[in-house]
């Protein structure tokens, strides 16, 4: 991806709650996706580094579409290093490929934060790229700044 890399986030995932579905049936081709979708909250917890370091945790509210495409929608806080808050909200796509276990992630990012330190973040407009591999539970993400 074009831009400079400001941050990285390596995370597993702690949860997974399903509408009615199982998302687990559906991974493994066990159901298919209802005509309607399905909701699907994804909780997860991981470190960050780059620009910034520290935790995060928080829950992305997935929308599956019975395409396969799955409608992002996170909101989770970076607890940093010295021991400020970093709110994340984002949103974005991911192609579910029945009988995958690892699909690719496309994010939109706003981080908002009252601490001194990080004011700069609240300018930025950041795109994350990276995976989530459902059979190991790990979500990798690399956030960029356009040019």
């Amino acid at each position: 991806m074009n831009g400079k890399k400001i941050i990285t986030y390596d995370m597993t995932i702690t949860d997974v709650i399903d509408s009615g579905t199982s998302f687990e049936d559906i991974l493994s081709g066990k159901k298919e996706i209802p005509l309607q979708g399905v909701r699907i909250f994804i909780s997860f917890e991981g470190k960050v580094s780059g620009e910034v370091t520290g935790t995060i945790s928080g829950v992305d509210y997935v929308y599956l579409r019975s395409d396969g495409r799955a409608e992002l929608d996170i909101r989770a806080i970076i607890q940093t290093a010295d021991d400020d808050r970093i709110a994340v909200v984002a949103d974005g796509v991911a192609n579910i490929v029945k009988g995958e276990s690892r699909h690719n992630i496309y994010e939109n990012v706003k981080l908002t934060t009252s601490a001194e330190k990080y004011q700069i973040l609240n300018l930025y407009q950041v795109w994350s790229v990276g995976y989530v591999d459902f059979e190991t539970k790990k979500l990798v993400l690399e956030g960029y700044l356009q040019d």
